[in-house]
């Protein structure tokens, strides 16, 4: 007996190392110049020597450089940052994302060299690096477009605008263009756009429009098509183009993307959207859609055929087909609280389109979705991969005003009639959702329709119903015949007869309420996937959702997060909320299980995202919940934290929270109510920001949508003048808050 205790502890051991060492994801760009960098601001930093700065996402890389460093060719590099990926994109709370930027060494050869990171004395893995000639740019709010050269000490102040003097007129390819602090783009510059990019660069060195490390740099406007147009005159859509750390919005077109496009780490909103397109549209070669945050986007009432991500191809209807396009990556991206309908849609219609093959879909973390979650369509032919997603809660509804859509969240009908099609979907992780208020052919959990042939390998994969009437797959879709096996079912009954090998049982989730789907100790999940089929293009995936080395005993586990015997946690964070209490001061809020060694906790708060400082301290008392009240700061985004203590002086984290100076729901108020002719709704957001309002009759008929910029009155008028006498519901969107509010309207 001692000695399988013995043998346990040790296989524990080996688990935990082989599961928290560093794993470097995605960068932002894949090659840049080692000189030529003007900034002189960090220390020891001389303008000019050193290059391009880069940033790199990844796990398990610690939340401080601390004695960690990154190296690039053998040469340990200068750090601009090292923390938890909470911004631009929030890419930490569902995907553990943490962050490192960093600069390219003056004395790195030309040529490929790799990239590494050492956290502890453990190496990560190396992603490739090319050195090539490039210039390096910087806008700041002091520029001058006319009198700067765009050095860190003589900027520019504009990407584009309407006198032709923005950098984007000034650049060649390979030069990299770094936004400071408060840079935006707002208004119309060409072509339906704030940004015309303009002129392509080449797939050896492409053009790039980065966030400068730290800054808050925005591109776009919810009342204006496109956040930036690819269009050139004479050649097409512009192509080898990085665009990477900035907050993208548009009205329909937030980012588009055409042969060579990398769209890195960005935020992205439309909340607007609407009409047969999506936030993000992909046509092309090599296209990279790598760790953004996608949300707000679309309303109530959105189109069926708009959606966050949308990956298309050359249209045409007539004539010879077009090239097949090929090689698209959609990774690492968090989608959630989107009204608008399938999440990640790769779909194309019309006779003699371009076929698209070779996309890897993995590690997306998908959350509240109004239609599917995962849409592989028609024109989808050779060989892809889906795996390592998570889908939660997705085909939510409602379906869009006189007209049915699918609420599914995983739908796949790919190939076409004289085309070889695999479609791989393996080791995903699916709850929840679908909508009963429409027909019952369009909701259910999963969806395969074969109209257009293709082979199908569908295993290890998680099911779980929650919603009572949606089933596993619903009678109008298409029971596939062969290719699906393995996988776990649960919620709506028994497993369906044409999964070979399934199991029909719990899967024994960590903790539904916070969304974390790794499965618990005991789960049937562990040790019980199968080998999926072997491909010829793309090397089978050797890490799981968390980058956690894929299987961790002889046999892999299903779903997407491989089970490993870790050292336990003294504290199982369940949730940390933050509220404000007013205009001065915030209150945190924390719940955990599992106080085995707690001995405080102290709430950390910053203004950056980067430097936190400690506030209140709160003794640990074998309590569920606790909260404490700490200042807040007006006009910027508050970030918080819980920093708790064992009893040995060890320490975890829990995961950062961003509070923003917007309006409480509560502040927002109609007068006159009851109302004639007009009322006016009362509300506290700044100049500038949106307000969303859909006005719904007694029968919940819609009758009036509407979305105001903000001046600085303080309110807004709606008009009533034109509708009957009863009771109305105005839901009105305000920043990321909803409140729905009761109107009177007399003759």
């Amino acid at each position: 007996m001692k000695k399988c205790i013995l043998l346990f502890f040790a296989l524990g051991n080996l688990s935990l190392f082989a599961s928290t060492i560093p794993y470097i994801c995605f960068t932002d760009i894949t090659s840049g110049p080692s000189s030529g960098n003007t900034d002189n601001s960090q220390p020891g930093q001389i303008a000019g020597q050193d290059g391009a700065i880069v940033t790199l996402w990844g796990r398990n890389l610690g939340i401080s450089q601390g004695t960690s460093q990154v190296l690039v060719g053998g040469v340990g590099a200068r750090i601009y940052s090292w923390r938890n990926a909470t911004t631009p994109a929030e890419l930490y709370s569902t995907l553990g994302l943490q962050m490192i930027e960093f600069q390219i060494p003056a004395t790195v050869p030309s040529g490929l060299a790799e990239i590494k990171v050492i956290v502890q004395g453990f190496e990560s893995n190396v992603l490739p690096f090319t050195i090539r000639p490039g210039n390096i740019y910087f806008l700041k709010t002091s520029g001058n477009d006319v009198t700067g050269d765009g050095s860190w000490a003589n900027p520019w102040a504009t990407l584009d605008n309407t006198v032709g003097t923005g950098a984007l007129d000034k650049i060649n390819s390979g030069d990299i263009i770094y936004l400071g602090e408060g840079i935006t783009h707002t208004v119309l510059a060409g072509d339906r756009a704030t940004i015309d990019l303009g002129n392509p660069g080449t797939s050896a060195a492409p053009k790039a429009v980065i966030g400068y490390p730290g800054a808050t740099a925005s591109i776009g406007d919810p009342t204006i098509e496109k956040c930036f147009s690819l269009w050139v005159s004479g050649f097409g859509p512009t192509i080898n183009f990085v665009i990477a750390k900035l907050h993208l919005t548009g009205q329909f077109n937030v980012a588009s993307m055409y042969h060579g496009f990398r769209v890195v780490g960005n935020r992205i909103t439309a909340p607007n959207g609407n009409g047969p397109t999506g936030a993000v549209t992909g046509k092309g070669n090599h296209l990279y859609l790598l760790g953004n945050e996608l949300t707000n986007i679309g309303f109530i009432g959105t189109s069926k055929l708009y959606h966050p991500i949308y990956f298309e191809s050359e249209e045409a209807c007539s004539g010879p087909r077009r090239p097949t396009e090929f090689d698209r990556e959609i990774a690492w991206n968090y989608l959630h609280d989107n009204l608008s309908y399938d999440g990640i849609n790769i779909y194309r219609e019309c006779a003699s389109s371009a076929y698209m093959t070779n996309h890897r879909v993995h590690n997306n973390f998908i959350l509240n979705q109004t239609g599917c979650g995962i849409r592989i369509g028609d024109y989808v032919v050779g060989e892809n991969w889906i795996y390592n997603n998570v889908v939660i809660n997705a085909g939510l509804g409602p379906n869009p005003p006189s007209e049915e859509a699918m609420h599914v969240p995983v739908h796949i009908h790919a190939g076409w009639d004289d085309t070889t099609t695999l479609i791989h979907f393996f080791n995903n992780t699916i709850y929840g959702g679908g909508f009963t208020g429409g027909a019952a052919w369009a909701s259910s959990m999963i969806g395969f329709s074969f109209n257009h042939p293709f082979d199908l390998d569908f295993r290890n994969n998680i099911i779980v119903s929650t919603v009572p009437g949606i089933v596993y797959l619903n009678s109008r879709l298409s029971v596939p015949t062969s290719g699906v096996q393995n996988n776990i079912w649960f919620g709506a009954g028994a497993a369906p007869s044409w999964d070979a090998n399934s199991l029909s049982v719990n899967p024994m989730f960590r903790d539904i309420l916070v969304n974390d789907l790794r499965p618990q100790f005991g789960s049937p999940a562990i040790n019980a996937a199968v080998p999926i089929t072997g491909t010829s293009l793309q090397p089978l995936p050797n890490r799981d959702f968390d980058a956690v080395l894929r299987p961790q005993n002889s046999i892999a586990d299903i779903g997407a997060y491989e089970f490993f015997l870790g050292a336990p946690l003294p504290v199982n964070w369940l949730s940390v909320t933050a509220e404000f209490v007013n205009s001065s001061k915030a209150r945190v809020s924390w719940k955990v299980t599992s106080e085995q060694n707690a001995r405080h906790y102290i709430v950390q708060s910053s203004t950056d995202g980067l430097s936190f400082a400690d506030f209140c301290k709160v003794d640990a008392g074998n309590m569920v919940e606790y909260t404490c009240e700490v200042p807040f700061y007006p006009g910027k985004i508050n970030y918080f934290r819980i920093k708790q203590y064992d009893l040995d002086s060890r320490y975890s984290l829990s995961r950062t929270i961003v509070l923003k100076d917007v309006v409480s729901p509560s502040a927002l108020k109609l007068s006159p109510n009851p109302a004639i002719g007009f009322t006016k709704l009362n509300h506290s957001m700044k100049e500038g920001e949106i307000i969303q309002i859909e006005m719904r009759d007694g029968t919940g008929g819609l009758v009036k949508r509407q979305s105001f910029v903000v001046d600085n009155t303080g309110e807004l008028r709606i008009s009533t003048e034109n509708l009957p006498a009863g009771i109305y519901l105005i839901r009105i969107r305000a920043g990321k808050n909803i409140k729905v509010l009761k109107l009177i309207k007399q003759q």
